[in-house]
């Protein structure tokens, strides 16, 4: 049974008929009266962390118009999302048409969808369907220039020098087709624009469901990225002056227009707005540059493109100034603790659940708000209850953290990843994939200690194609690079199977597809892992030292040796008993579903896995009452996983796939309020987070008491999902001479409880008129 402490209380007093009342919560505040909102960010006072709250993190999915994605529940979705051009909503000069973006918000919000986001484009591309040209995004009348003529000098747009290969005419000869480009440079299209950002942030002011709008993607080049267009078409820019430098300039002062249009007078925004920043235009290292400036002017970095491996994409260890942190996902790192961080995804990008599975962890690891979905769940193969699963893990990780205003995580992790070569992806390759690819292992505030003696685990994969793991001839450390890592005994598992798509890419989610092993044969018989102290750690535990987590273990079960999981107990290290063991699943490996397993429970628990070689994946539960976690092992490590037997034999190695940690005394009520009715005293509560089977309403006497201490009574239990109240009749109200405290506890179906408890109270005193 878990601890019980009461910690300090604060009084209120309360008015009465019947006298005063004092209502007891555990912290300085009134229960009765919402907690107060989180203090929005000041530019110039905290230059630091620009922007402290993330509204509405999660997932957001292209929904149209008239046929709406949903319900939002299926797919663990906070919000819709749409893209919109310029042209429509503008039709003529000082006119801004806004029913179509009025309706579709209405219908959004008619299918469930509480929050809202915008993805603005004033350019498309060269794939448009015929007659449309990627600069129909923008109005007719602003292509025409000043003089509402087009072919003049004053035009916003100019012929390019690669003609539209389309043949839209019908004629068989695509050279005499023009393809037109937009000069973005063009001083009318950006007074023109500017008007419209303008008009378009008055209007989500005024509108009805303006104000579930939580972010606005800005438009500068092809399809609202920051590329001017096709790369063909570079040079078309060049001649018109316009280089990597004034591209940027171009880009920042579009940053700023969007941020002025989009914050208050004290420059707070009223609606998040960010940059999409996944291409460029000549040099990568626009896209770093453009990102720091968008980050200064405390706007959000959008990469708009996740796969479960790529190229190029972190690149800081660089100490060329052309390549130093200019990979596509080094601004996410860069700047996920100063400004909201956002990825897109299509389904063609990830087409199976593995690539999905691996895909969207690689974002909570780079620190995830937003993700947006758009021609995801409707791609063939897609919508599977799988994904649905992937999906709703994810949701519960988006925006949280350890920052001001941030919602604290259910769990954190560490998933074995690491890069492969080649890259396979449903859409292109193989390819190469060894320029600045990211190494190392997804993990969430969880992390694997690699370079601690004993401890260098080797990256293993079940495909044989792969011919390595790690970046060759750059990252050659022992726990990235391994170039052999094809393991027989991860394809025995029988997960692997590929498409038929793009390069063949992996169905099924597979935690073989990259795994990591011990390696006794060099003496390295140990994972270790570090838990982000501001998630577990002596200061949270409820004594000030000791805490209780669950950890879930996702190992294959190959031979039959067994293996051992140590923690930081304080005193030294201690051997956790293991709880369960069961057939791995996704929902299992994920430890979705708060709290402790209700299958696979072992009597007695023994102190160590013992594998019986099914060759499966399989999930290990230990529950963990005393753990400090004060990284007082090797390395400063919280816990490991040991190879080795209890008396340290060499007895067989260990795949490891993934590691959740859950700290279990969290599941609290959060407030609790208190009423004197005619009928008694009425207790209403929040739901508590976690695993909840039902409520217990304790009462004594004492302020100082545990749930069946001498004096205490148990008034009621209350279904989790029953309605969250209850009045004890008559109760103490009135009565001077009685005063009662109360508790609600939230139970699991083990009957734990966290020691952390909301306690209220009911006081009556006789006043005396002089």
């Amino acid at each position: 049974m878990l601890r019980y402490l009461l910690t300090t209380l604060a009084l209120l007093l309360v008015g009465t008929l019947a006298g005063l009342r004092m209502d007891v919560p555990t912290q300085a505040q009134p229960v009765s009266t919402p907690a107060p909102p989180s203090p929005q960010p000041n530019r110039a006072a905290s230059p630091d962390y620009a922007f402290s709250t993330t509204p509405a993190a999660g997932f957001y999915v292209a929904s149209g118009t008239w046929n709406p994605l949903g319900p939002p529940e299926t797919y663990s979705a906070v919000g819709a999302y749409n893209f919109w051009h310029w042209a429509p909503l503008n039709p003529s000069p000082g006119t801004y048409d806004w029913s179509d973006l009025d309706l579709w918000m209405q219908k959004q919000v008619d299918a469930g969808y509480e929050n809202l986001g915008l993805a603005l484009v004033i350019y498309t591309n060269r794939y448009v369907a015929c007659p449309d040209q990627g600069v129909d995004a923008t109005p007719g009348w602003v292509q025409a220039g000043p003089d509402g003529i087009w072919g003049n000098a004053d035009d916003t747009i100019f012929t390019a020098s690669d003609p539209d290969t389309r043949d839209c005419d019908g004629d068989g000869d695509t050279s005499n087709d023009p393809w037109y480009l937009l000069d973005y440079q063009n001083a009318f299209l950006n007074q023109k624009y500017s008007d419209f950002i303008f008009a378009l942030a008055d209007h989500l002011k005024t509108s009805t469901h303006g104000w579930r709008v939580r972010w606005v993607a800005i438009a500068t080049g092809k399809d609202g990225e920051n590329i001017p267009s096709h790369n063909q078409d570079d040079a078309d820019y060049q001649n018109r002056g316009m280089g990597s430098q004034e591209w940027i300039d171009w880009v920042n002062s579009i940053t700023d227009l969007y941020r002025d249009a989009f914050t208050d007078a004290n420059g707070d925004f009223q609606v998040m707005v960010m940059t999409q920043n996944a291409p460029f235009y000549l040099s990568s290292w626009e896209r770093r540059d453009i990102a720091d400036y968008a980050a200064s002017q405390q706007v959000g970095v959008s990469i708009n493109a996740f796969t479960s491996d790529y190229d190029y994409t972190k690149a800081c260890s660089s100490t060329s100034p052309n390549v130093h942190c200019t990979g596509m996902w080094d601004q996410a790192y860069l700047h996920n603790e100063t400004v909201p961080i956002a990825f897109e995804g299509y389904g063609y990008m990830t087409g199976t659940e593995n690539e999905f599975y691996w895909g969207i962890a690689r974002t909570l690891h780079a620190r995830a708000d937003y993700v947006r979905l758009s021609s995801f769940w409707t791609y063939e193969g897609m919508d599977t209850p799988n994904n649905r699963t992937i999906a709703e893990w994810a949701a519960k990780y988006f925006g949280t953290g350890f920052l001001p205003g941030q919602k604290r995580p259910p769990s954190i992790w560490s998933r074995a990843w690491e890069h492969r070569r080649p890259c396979f992806l449903n859409y292109a390759g193989p390819l190469d994939c060894n320029y600045y690819p990211p190494v190392g292992n997804s993990e969430f505030y969880l992390t694997q200690l690699h370079n601690v003696g004993n401890g260098n685990t080797i990256p293993v994969t079940d495909d044989d194609r792969v011919t390595g793991m790690g970046w060759s001839g750059v990252d050659d450390k022992p726990w990235h690079y391994n170039d052999n890592p094809y393991d027989q005994n991860l394809r025995n598992a029988g997960l692997f199977h590929l498409n038929n798509k793009g390069s063949q890419v992996q169905i099924e989610v597979d935690p073989g597809w990259s795994s990591r092993r011990t390696d006794q044969a060099s003496d390295n018989f140990v994972f270790f892992y570090a838990a982000d102290d501001r998630y577990v750690s002596p200061a949270t535990g409820i004594d000030g030292q000791h805490n209780t987590v669950i950890i879930t273990v996702t190992y294959l079960d190959h031979g039959t040796d067994t293996w051992r999981l140590i923690y930081d107990g304080g005193n030294g290290r201690k051997t956790a008993k293991v709880f369960a063991i069961n057939d791995w699943t996704i929902r299992r490996g994920l430890a979705i579903d708060p709290g402790l397993p209700t299958t696979g429970r072992l009597d007695p628990q023994p102190y160590e896995v013992t594998k019986t070689n099914t060759g499966r994946w399989k999930t290990a539960t230990f529950l963990i009452t005393d753990g400090v976690f004060g990284n007082g092992l090797s390395g400063g490590a919280d816990f490991f996983i040991d190879s080795r037997t209890g008396s340290g034999v060499y007895d067989g190695d260990e795949y490891i796939h993934h590691v959740d940690l859950q700290q279990y005394d969290d599941m609290t009520v959060g407030q609790i309020d208190i009423t004197l009715t005619n009928t008694g005293t009425q207790l209403d509560w929040t739901a508590a987070p976690g695993a909840v089977d039902h409520y217990e309403v304790w009462r004594s006497e004492s302020p100082y008491y545990a749930p069946g201490d001498p004096g205490t009574t148990k008034l009621a239990d209350i279904p989790a999902n029953g309605t969250l109240s209850y009045t004890d009749s008559p109760g103490g109200g009135g009565d001077a001479a009685v005063n009662y405290y109360y508790m609600v506890l939230a139970v699991d179906q083990d009957g734990l409880y966290s020691d952390r408890q909301q306690r209220v109270a009911d006081f009556d005193f006789d006043l005396v008129v002089p």
